[in-house]
């Protein structure tokens, strides 16, 4: 069951996760290379498991690579519609 945000758009979120799984269980490449450009302060952190693997990961918008992340996670992380 969703509570807060997630409460109106829990089985968006599910999907999201499942279609995400690699995105949550691993930490982005250090080596990508990431356009300068800043999206704004916003942190988040997801934690807990998807399918028995462990998520601990966090997203930003501090560049252009945390921005397509947090674009692909927006459902499950930014409490805006």
């Amino acid at each position: 069951m969703a509570t807060g945000f997630l409460a109106a758009r829990a089985h968006t979120a599910c999907d999201l996760v499942a279609v995400q799984k690699a995105l949550l269980t691993s930490q982005p490449d250090p080596r990508r290379a990431c356009t300068l450009i800043y999206g704004g302060p916003e942190v988040a952190r997801v934690m807990g498991t998807v399918d028995g693997q462990s998520v601990d990961r966090s997203f930003h918008r501090a560049d252009g690579c945390g921005i397509s992340d947090w674009s692909e996670m927006k459902a499950l992380i930014d409490p805006r519609p």
